[in-house]
């Protein structure tokens, strides 16, 4: 792991306003431990709580292969508990989940259930949200470089400044 990944992490949740006390989900879409470790590190040290939850392409697979329809048609149940309580959410994202193969029936509670969860989100009213783009191998696998590659390659911009996004911004 890039020595730079403390100090992302702790960027991630400042950049996000986490205050002691909270309650933060941090939703792992990319399926990097140590990176995911990192970031609930980060958001302990400001004094909250996280809340992980893991939905990365490879776990989301599994899941939705071998659990029953009938738990994925509830799956959003408890959750919906954890989105009332919930005062920021962090996204971690990585690739895509590829669905082929997933048994349609599965799909759909699955899909019905996360639908009505999002649902609540909304209704909730607006969260402090931050959605960060988080490099894996099967990203750098697509874009035809290695993982230690992208990293170099994203690990400045989440480590750059408003200001310094900003000026980017400005230039474009």
């Amino acid at each position: 792991m890039n020595d730079l990944w403390p100090k992302a992490a702790e960027h991630m949740a400042t950049g996000l306003g986490v205050k002691p006390g909270e309650l933060v989900q941090v939703r792992d879409g990319a399926g990097r431990p140590e990176i995911l470790e990192e970031v609930l590190l980060a958001v302990e040290l400001t004094g909250a709580t996280p809340l992980p939850e893991l939905i990365s392409p490879s776990y989301m697979r599994r899941m939705l292969s071998g659990a029953t329809t009938d738990y994925l048609s509830r799956w959003d149940h408890k959750r919906q508990a954890w989105m009332h309580q919930t005062d920021r959410v962090l996204d971690l994202q990585g690739a895509e989940l590829d669905e082929s193969g997933v048994p349609t029936e599965k799909l759909r509670a699955w899909q019905e259930a996360a639908h009505r969860l999002t649902v609540t989100e909304e209704d909730i009213g607006p969260l402090p949200f931050s959605l960060v783009a988080i490099p894996t191998q099967e990203r750098a696998m697509q874009l035809g470089m290695s993982l230690k590659e992208l990293e170099a390659r994203v690990l400045p911009a989440l480590l750059a400044s408003t200001d310094e996004l900003r000026a980017e911004i400005r230039n474009y």
